[in-house]
């Protein structure tokens, strides 16, 4: 599953040139080199996320995890995760999965700060 990465309101896809990375144990791959510019967000993901099924035998999909990321793209990372994740346990409705469901995010340089832990724990 070719990684993508946001930048902005534009999603770019990241060709997969390559056998998947671990498939083999002598692999060769070749090196692509992209330029990040702050707050840019690249998404990995494995299969297990594109291949979610529903109770209608449908999968959950590359462009329903591009809505997703793009939606929540500017939101602290945990909250991206968290939303992808619940994203896939409601269309998949927490039906029994194949396949590894694990995802990658990174965010290159300033982004919006998360919340700071409350230290009093009283939720304030």
């Amino acid at each position: 599953m070719p990684p993508f990465w946001l930048r902005g309101e534009r999603v770019e896809a990241l060709a997969a040139e390559n056998v998947p990375l671990g498939l083999y144990e002598r692999e060769q791959y070749q090196a692509r080199v992209i330029e990040l510019r702050p707050a840019d967000l690249l998404v990995l993901y494995t299969d297990g996320i594109m291949d979610a099924t529903n109770s209608h035998g449908e999968a959950y999909g590359r462009e329903r995890l591009k809505l997703v990321a793009a939606s929540f793209h500017q939101e602290p990372l945990t909250m991206l995760s968290h939303a992808v994740l619940k994203d896939v346990r409601d269309f998949t409705q927490d039906a029994f999965q194949e396949d590894d469901i694990s995802l990658v995010l990174a965010r290159f340089g300033p982004a919006k700060p998360s919340k700071p832990a409350d230290p009093n724990g009283t939720g304030a």
